[in-house]
């Protein structure tokens, strides 16, 4: 998997326990086919236009949503950590 291209990957399938396929993408789209860079872009583009109207004015971003994920992941292997450590 890690010799494909982003176009590649989206076109990888896994067997499902039915015997059926089904996309290996996380993210799909209303018709249940993995998202393409467009419909990203049109995902972001509608909540940032949602929060404004709302008087949110902070936008969100790919990178803001990839160090938000990984700041809050890191947490929970430190408070795991921590109470492994204490009796």
């Amino acid at each position: 998997m890690a010799q494909l291209d982003g176009v590649e990957r989206r076109r990888v399938l896994v067997a499902t326990q039915d015997g059926g396929w089904e996309p290996a993408m996380v993210w799909l789209n209303q018709w249940g086919l993995p998202m393409g860079m467009s419909g990203w872009k049109q995902v972001l583009a509608d909540a940032n236009a949602r929060c404004h109207a709302l008087g949110v004015r902070q936008r969100a971003t790919p990178h803001m949503l990839r160090h938000s994920y990984a700041v809050i992941t890191l947490e929970l292997l430190w408070r795991g950590h921590l109470q492994a450590l204490i009796p």
